[in-house]
């Protein structure tokens, strides 16, 4: 479990990051729709950090505080890529730059309706990024968040 200390450094380096972020990513040519999601979690999580240190607590319930923010926020995403099936996407969309529905379903031997469940969930959890065309739906992996969200996991669990 992230330490107060560790936690809080990563809020204040997570404001300071998802700035630094948000030019690299616009300097290397990635679309805002693969950033917002990581300035937008950067700057809630910096956001509730800072409300929990204002509160004046002692350093173990601010650490206990902090630690169960840190969960709150990291838990959703370690949810949505334990699911094999979703993991399976996941690749193939690393694989590949984008895929449609139908292109997903009949590689993995699934119904489109269930491929477009689990391309749902990650949807929302931005994991990919969806672009319609026409009548079907191209999905992209999200890498830049994906590695994003992946650091936080580990500098929590590491803290």
């Amino acid at each position: 479990m992230a330490s107060s200390g560790a936690a809080i450094a990563a809020a204040a380096a997570a404001s300071a990051a998802a700035a630094k972020a948000a030019d690299a990513a616009a300097k290397a040519g990635i679309p805002m729709e693969f950033q917002t999601p990581v300035i937008q979690e950067a700057s809630a999580w910096a956001a509730s950090v800072k409300s929990v240190k204002k509160q004046g607590l002692s350093k173990s319930e601010t650490r206990r505080q902090i630690n169960e923010l840190w969960i709150k926020h990291t838990v959703p995403f370690i949810e949505e890529i334990s699911d094999p099936t979703r993991l399976r996407i996941i690749h193939m969309l690393r694989e590949h730059n984008s895929l449609m529905v139908g292109a997903i379903a009949k590689a993995l031997k699934l119904k489109h309706s269930s491929t477009s469940q689990q391309l749902g969930r990650l949807r929302r959890a931005n994991i990919v990024v969806a672009v319609q065309k026409g009548r079907e739906v191209n999905y992209s992996l999200n890498a830049y968040y994906v590695a994003w969200k992946s650091r936080q996991v580990m500098e929590g669990l590491e803290g």
